[in-house]
């Protein structure tokens, strides 16, 4: 199984607001973009590999993303989800039990409930493996609420 501890800030992480769309890359996977819109997406593409460039598959390999929000950049172990998304989808087909699967890759974040009073929040991602492997944060990205 891959663990996911071993891996770099792996996956890119975009902001998108309203119609303005953004794409993020492997590597660094640094965040970009200041949330500005009552409707904010959260979006970001999936890990390819671990830091060591071993190839993993997303589908098989990641069980969800949890994320974090918090009023200042310095995300730790000790802070808690705010929210947990799965990492994949599934669709059942219109003709017998076959399913289609989906990559998950986004997050509204006007669906957080319960965050801190502040209009600016900083926002980070992490996914966890099927083995229950956390990665490291990615890079926070700052959301200034409506």
């Amino acid at each position: 199984m891959i663990r996911l501890r071993t891996l770099a800030v792996f996956f890119g992480l975009t902001a998108i607001v309203a119609s303005i769309a953004g794409c993020g890359g492997g590597g660094e996977g640094t965040l970009a973009g200041t949330q500005t819109d009552v409707s904010s997406l959260l979006s970001w593409n999936p890990p390819e590999t671990t830091i060591d460039n071993n190839v993993i598959d997303p589908f098989d390999d990641l069980d969800y993303y949890e994320i974090y929000v918090r009023e200042d950049r310095n995300f730790t172990d000790a802070d808690s989800p705010v929210a947990q998304v799965d990492a994949v989808e599934e669709f059942p087909l219109e003709t017998g039990s076959a399913y289609s699967r989906l990559l998950v890759t986004e997050f509204d974040l006007d669906n957080l409930q319960e965050l801190p009073a502040a209009k600016e929040l900083y926002v980070s991602l992490r996914a966890v493996g099927t083995d229950r492997q956390k990665s490291a944060f990615m890079e926070p990205i700052l959301w200034v609420r409506s």
